[in-house]
């Protein structure tokens, strides 16, 4: 993945899921585990623990509506 990728993709398991990528990460691997992958996606300006905001945030909003257009 590209970084813009792997950004939106942490947005978008969020959007999906409810829960971090953090969290699942923890939850199936453990917290050492989630650590260390939270820290190397920091390195590449990427974070595991970001949610997704359409209200607020508007590159957020954009991925939305690109995701609800492709959809119909």
């Amino acid at each position: 993945l590209t970084r813009s990728e792997g950004k939106i993709l942490s947005k978008m398991i969020y959007r999906e899921f409810g829960v971090t990528a953090y969290s699942i990460i923890s939850k199936y691997r453990g917290g050492l585990r989630a650590r260390f992958w939270h820290n190397i996606a920091k390195i590449y300006d990427g974070n595991l623990k970001v949610e997704f905001d359409t209200i607020n945030i508007q590159e957020d909003a954009m991925i939305n509506q690109i995701i609800l257009n492709h959809i119909k």
